[in-house]
């Protein structure tokens, strides 16, 4: 009996999902003149950022005063579609501890969530701020080329989680 109640569900959350991945044209169009990757998955749209644009130290939380014009479009462009939550997610390389890298992360995703709240973006609508260290590279190897792809913060926009 509970399969067939959940199936509803599970249906409803797969067509929000799927409203959700529709906004990645139109997002990528408004954030073009900036550097930033739109990626559309299954669950949302990502909005990928290098850590290297966004902090002075790529080992610090302190945003960097250059990027901030970057950040306050990515702000503009969330808050025009207000149906949707985020997620905040750092990504660091593996060269420090992975303690260190925990921190880190944390730190830089919080660091990005606040400027996000402090530009209108309401902070009812951020449903996690995570740092995953160096757990999910998008590169291998330890060059310093793939070590800077890794180093990033995913703002993941998705269905509102009730």
């Amino acid at each position: 009996m509970r399969r067939v109640l959940l199936l509803p569900i599970i249906a409803g959350l797969l067509l929000s999902f799927n409203a959700v991945t529709t906004y990645a044209e139109p997002i990528n169009d408004k954030l073009r003149e900036i550097p930033v990757r739109v990626v559309d998955d299954r669950l949302g749209v990502n909005i990928l950022i290098s850590s290297s644009l966004l902090f002075h130290i790529v080992d610090e939380p302190i945003i960097n005063p250059r990027s901030y014009g970057i950040l306050s479009k990515v702000a503009s462009v969330i808050n025009e579609y207000p149906d949707v939550d985020l997620t905040v997610t750092a990504h660091t390389d593996q060269v420090l501890t992975p303690t260190q890298q925990l921190e880190i992360s944390e730190a830089q995703a919080r660091a990005v969530a606040d400027f996000l709240v402090t530009h209108g973006v309401s902070a009812k609508r951020i449903y996690a701020v995570r740092g995953e260290g160096s757990s999910h590279p998008v590169y291998l190897g330890n060059d310093p080329v793939s070590r800077a792809h890794n180093r990033r913060v995913e703002i993941t926009l998705h269905a509102r989680i009730e």
